[in-house]
């Protein structure tokens, strides 16, 4: 009979710590791209904006192309506004509205206020991103999770 031992992540060396982390980002996807593109769709639809082409990611190529013009925002008044409007259930409905409202009671540029909350939005994303592969959030899943390893940082199975 052969004996295996297994260990906790803090048991591990930090050589075979970060063998862990790094399997583990191998095999993790962002699961909440979806979320994030009808947060984008709904709050564009409440000024009849269609988004015409998206890349959410980790990196500075995201982007958000939309058909928005002065048209669109045509005599809106800022009582009109729901700042704390819950769109889609996501996280992401709180950046949009309340950085369009805080911009629009600011400057009074409806245009301006979309479109930072667009530029705002495109930041949050990439900031969830980066922490969901964060050696901290890789870290938190495993302890949460009790996952246990072999000495050299390979998934005990």
């Amino acid at each position: 009979m052969e004996t295996i031992n297994v260990f906790s992540f803090d048991e591990l060396s930090d050589e075979a710590q970060q063998r862990a982390r790094d399997d583990l980002r191998a095999t993790l996807d962002y699961p909440w791209f979806d979320e994030a593109q009808e947060s984008l769709t709904a709050f564009c639809a409440l000024y009849g904006v269609k988004v015409l082409d998206y890349c959410l990611s980790d990196d500075y190529r995201a982007f958000v192309r939309t058909d928005a013009v002065n048209q669109n925002f045509r005599g809106l008044k800022l009582k009109n506004v729901q700042r704390d409007n819950d769109l889609t259930g996501y996280c992401m409905d709180c950046t949009l509205t309340y950085t369009f409202y805080d911009n629009f009671k600011k400057t009074g540029d409806a245009l301006y206020s979309f479109n930072d909350a667009i530029d705002e939005f495109l930041i949050d994303v990439r900031k969830d991103i980066e922490w969901h592969f964060s050696d901290e959030h890789i870290q938190e899943l495993m302890d949460i999770n009790e996952w246990r390893f072999l000495e050299s940082g390979t998934f005990a199975r």
